[in-house]
């Protein structure tokens, strides 16, 4: 297993939207920054956070490439183009890589799921065939898709089937399934790990990367927790890890999706609203959900 001493933090951004409930991509440029100054080197967009099978194709084209305008080089876009039409996949693909993606990604379709590894191979491949220049990362998370296949046997006939293939976005639980994975493909692939409470955790099975929404929300904890843990202070490493997760929990009590987008208007940069289904977030939860996040012991300065 490898044993570099650094973890890329890679958020997973929010959709902005304008009063209108259009998909504005004005405030892209103050996210990159804001990004930016919190020693971001990479986005992850228009995945589950951006809301992306609640968007239009035109929409996910529109903020990919505002995205790529906003990064001016300085950050990395890597971009969901998953879909449960393959032909809309495949289109959202080739654009990424006209605008210039440094990666494309996608998860499994979950209206129609693919049975076996096999399956999902072929619903994957052409996908990732429209953008031949580009890498693709398969997008692992059964909680949204249902399709919990095992990842080691897709893996290996990824290795086959993809010639672009480059990784994971493991947004899972099993940690012994990521823990074989990192040890058998770790050095060959990237294995990004998706679940923000589970960072600790992760990073002790060999995690170097990781996609989160509340990378967003709480930057230098998070940048804070994986120094803890590469400079073996893991005392500080559980005792942030176990502070981020009272805010992880605030967030989901509320809503996770709409009071984050609410919560990055108070770092300068305004997502708007949620788009339905998910309701809209109110003034008065907001308002008691910052002052509980007051409470907590956090590098982030939420005020």
């Amino acid at each position: 297993m490898r044993q570099d001493h650094h973890l890329e933090l890679i958020p997973a951004t929010f959709s902005p939207m304008d009063p209108g409930g259009s998909v504005d991509g004005t405030p892209i440029e103050a996210y990159a920054e804001y990004l930016l100054n919190h020693g971001m080197a990479t986005v992850f967009i228009n995945g589950t956070t951006g809301e992306s099978l609640s968007l239009t194709l035109d929409e996910r084209r529109i903020l990919a490439e505002r995205w790529i305008q906003a990064a001016s080089g300085s950050i990395k876009v890597m971009v969901h183009v998953g879909h449960n039409c393959i032909a809309d996949s495949m289109a959202l693909a080739r654009h990424a890589e006209e605008t210039g993606v440094a990666a494309i990604s996608s998860m499994a379709p979950n209206f129609f799921r693919p049975g076996c590894v096999e399956d999902l191979i072929a619903f994957l491949s052409p996908i990732a065939a429209a953008a031949p220049q580009t890498p693709f990362y398969y997008y692992h998370i059964p909680s949204l898709t249902g399709v919990e296949l095992a990842l080691d046997a897709f893996l290996e006939m990824a290795s086959d089937r993809i010639p672009t293939f480059a990784g994971v976005k493991y947004t899972h639980y099993d940690l012994t399934e990521y823990l074989d994975c990192q040890d058998k493909w770790g050095g060959r692939y990237q294995l990004l790990f998706g679940r923000d409470e589970f960072l600790l955790s992760a990073l002790s099975v060999g995690a170097l990367g990781a996609i989160g929404t509340t990378f967003n929300i709480f930057p230098k904890t998070f940048a804070k927790i994986a120094k803890a843990f590469f400079e073996k202070d893991i005392v500080t490493a559980r005792k942030l890890s176990i502070n981020v997760n009272q805010g992880i929990s605030l967030f989901k009590k509320y809503g996770l999706l709409r009071y984050g987008k609410k919560f990055m208007a108070t770092v300068g940069v305004d997502c708007g609203e949620v788009r339905r289904p998910l309701k809209p977030a109110t003034q008065d939860r907001f308002d008691e959900l910052m002052a509980a996040l007051r409470e907590l012991p956090l590098p982030d300065n939420m005020c």
